[in-house]
């Protein structure tokens, strides 16, 4: 059975993000390409973002990272956005807007 946890604990709005967040499971490797045990705990009150991966079937731990989620960043949705624009002014044709029919 491959289950996983997500439990979030919920600001007041506006705020939208979680104040806090764990997560606990199987999760897949596309990387191994096999099902892998994932348990993160992030907190912004705490600006704590901690991960542990191992692979069930060996016991190895694949990935560990504790650090200040302040410092976690190029990962997941800490990734820099996309540039919109390429470097001689164009647009890319993805962010283009539609054509609409007049």
């Amino acid at each position: 059975m491959r289950d996983k946890v997500h439990i979030s604990l919920l600001a007041a709005p506006p705020d939208r993000r979680p104040l806090a967040e764990i997560v606990v499971g199987v999760d897949w490797s596309r990387s191994r390409q096999k099902w892998v045990h994932v348990e993160r705990f992030i907190s912004r009150f705490l600006d704590s973002y901690s991960e542990t991966v191992v692979d069930p079937e060996s016991g190895e731990v694949i990935h560990h990272c504790h650090e200040r989620l302040s410092e976690h960043t190029n990962h997941g949705s800490a990734k820099p956005p996309l540039p919109r624009c390429l470097s001689d002014g164009s647009e890319i044709p993805f962010f283009a807007a539609p054509a609409h029919d007049a």
